[in-house]
């Protein structure tokens, strides 16, 4: 096949496994479901998408067909796929369009039933049933596969519950670190004094022996806070892999010897297997929007019984963040997206790791709280860049009217969880 028909049989794979998607465990009742005035019920929804295939399908053999409802829900899905397997036969086969190109063919009847699919998806919110988000990118979609039989989800959203509301429109968290002026001011904001680096090597060197470590992967490394302190406290060359380039803009400017800044995401690390003895993530696991083909990849470049240590806040401790009482909005975003410990450990031993140290650590952030107010108010921190600007100004009113209760050169402690995780002997194997 050439190049666009594989592409046009991936796209009726992924409007089966989307379909399916939809259709997977919904309740007794749904197929009949019409949520309003002329609004089609799924059943109707699967014999208009069997209908509009169908004319896909002519648009190859010329002629006509309106397919008559069928007696049985299980009947329509089951003729859906098999039309879906026609259309799939023709691109196969090389038979030409008429009177037609395969873009007008994509822009037409195969983004119209791939909607139809999308609204299968939003009546099971209304029918009370919600689907769970998942990451679809990393979804197992077979373009051999047409039929009912799809994959259950590989990236499904960790922590759902059909209770919670669909996700707000907006900026996403993960992005917001894209621009020069947010990495400058991350910079500046997230900045830890030199005691408190050398508080968090500490910690990691008992768990992690300096002699079986000869290669280090800072693993969205951001502005380099810890990359090239790893490479001294090894003694050993470090990778610094960050997708943001604003970040790593800022990052190349300490000129740290030893050190290698390379472009790239948690999800494809730019590195070959076996390529470290320890990955380290510092306040990145948050920020994933599926932990596991992250996990996966940190499997993957480590050596055989390698480390994986993360430093990252958890649930539990969000309370104790004085920054964080005082911006309401912020605080739902990090209640949200931040793991408890536990559900941390679960994903993470869950992709062939051991835990071998937890600890909880409460370092120093800032030395006054004059200080701090100074390092909040750069609205460096994510989730401060997130909510809107009235949000964050009144946030500030809080927190400026806290620090003026506190005593001026009252040091600010935080506390920040480090997990190390050493990769399980099997997995290399």
């Amino acid at each position: 096949m050439r190049t666009e028909q594989k592409i046009l049989r991936h796209f009726l794979a992924a409007l089966a496994y989307r379909t399916q998607k939809a259709l997977r465990d919904a309740p007794a009742g749904f197929h009949e479901f019409r949520a309003g005035v002329n609004v089609r019920t799924p059943r109707e929804l699967i014999w208009h998408m069997t209908g509009v295939i169908g004319y896909a399908c002519t648009l190859f053999t010329g002629g006509e067909w309106h397919p008559e409802p069928l007696e049985t829900f299980e009947e329509e899905v089951r003729r859906f796929h098999n039309v879906l397997e026609d259309l799939a036969r023709h691109l196969e086969t090389g038979t030409p369009l008429r009177e037609t190109d395969y873009e007008r063919l994509l822009q037409g009847p195969l983004a119209d039933a791939m909607t139809h699919a999308g609204q299968l998806a939003m009546l099971r919110r209304l029918f009370g049933s919600p689907i769970a988000p998942e990451n679809f990118f990393y979804a197992d979609i077979n373009p051999e596969n047409l039929g009912s039989e799809q994959p259950l989800p590989v990236a499904p959203k960790p922590s759902w519950s059909p209770e919670q509301p669909p996700p707000s429109p907006g900026r996403r968290t993960r992005n917001a670190y894209s621009e020069a002026e947010a990495a400058n001011r991350y910079d500046t904001a997230r900045s830890l004094p030199q005691q408190t680096k050398t508080l968090w090597l500490d910690a990691l060197t008992p768990a992690v022996p300096l002699q079986r470590i000869a290669k280090v992967l800072d693993l969205g490394c951001g502005t380099g806070r810890f990359t090239a302190a790893l490479g001294e406290r090894f003694d050993c060359p470090v990778v610094g892999v960050e997708p943001s380039a604003a970040m790593l803009d800022v990052a190349g400017r300490q000129r740290a010897p030893n050190v290698e800044w390379k472009q790239g995401k948690a999800e494809n690390i730019p590195l070959e297997s076996q390529a470290v003895d320890l990955v380290f993530m510092s306040q990145v696991f948050h920020h994933l929007a599926e932990p596991r083909p992250a996990l996966r990849e940190s499997n993957r470049v480590l050596t055989p019984t390698g480390y994986l240590a993360i430093r990252n806040g958890t649930r539990e401790h969000n309370a104790e963040l004085e920054w964080l009482k005082c911006f309401p909005e912020a605080m739902e975003i990090e209640e949200k997206r931040t793991p408890s410990g536990q559900e941390l450990c679960e994903l993470v031993c869950g992709e062939a790791f051991t835990l071998i140290s937890h600890r909880t650590i409460y370092q120093l952030f800032a030395a006054s709280y004059e200080e701090y107010f100074e390092k909040i108010s750069q609205r460096g921190l994510s989730s401060l860049i997130t909510i809107s600007d009235e949000a964050f100004q009144s946030g500030l009113q809080r927190l400026k009217k806290l620090v003026s209760s506190q005593p001026r050169d009252l040091p600010v402690y935080e506390p920040v969880d480090l997990f190390i995780f050493q990769k399980n002997a099997t997995s290399a194997e």
